[in-house]
């Protein structure tokens, strides 16, 4: 049972990644047309950068919150139904931290990429 756990939701967190990199890629051509006219009034590089980071934050970090969310909630059903109470609470709490770890670390490395991939192009 823990197997099917574990394995659905490593499946549905690719799958999450995979989504969120597409939907990404869609916009990226009008993201380089904005910060590009952004660029021709004046924006410095940095402000380019920290625009980049907070859109990209805001769209990776909804996922993992809801997730942690629905844990919860979904905790407080097996607490009750099947009693699984302070262990089953301590695994939720671990299972979370090691999400948002990983989660962070494709996100800082996703938007670093993006990042240079935009300026690079708008400073040519």
């Amino acid at each position: 049972m823990i197997f099917i756990f574990l394995y659905l939701g490593l499946l549905l967190y690719f799958a999450t990644i995979v989504m969120i990199h597409f939907k990404l890629r869609m916009e990226y051509e009008n993201e380089k047309k904005k910060f590009y006219s952004l660029h021709r009034i004046g924006i410095r590089d940095e402000e380019v950068r920290a625009a980049v980071y907070k859109k990209i934050l805001v769209v990776f970090m909804v996922s993992p919150i809801y997730a942690i969310f629905l844990a919860c909630t979904l905790l407080q059903v097996a607490a009750y139904k099947w009693g699984y109470g302070v262990s089953g609470a301590l695994l939720t709490v671990a299972i979370a931290v090691v999400l948002m770890m990983v989660h962070s670390l494709v996100y800082k490395n996703y938007a670093r990429i993006y990042c240079t991939d935009i300026t690079s192009e708008i400073y040519q």
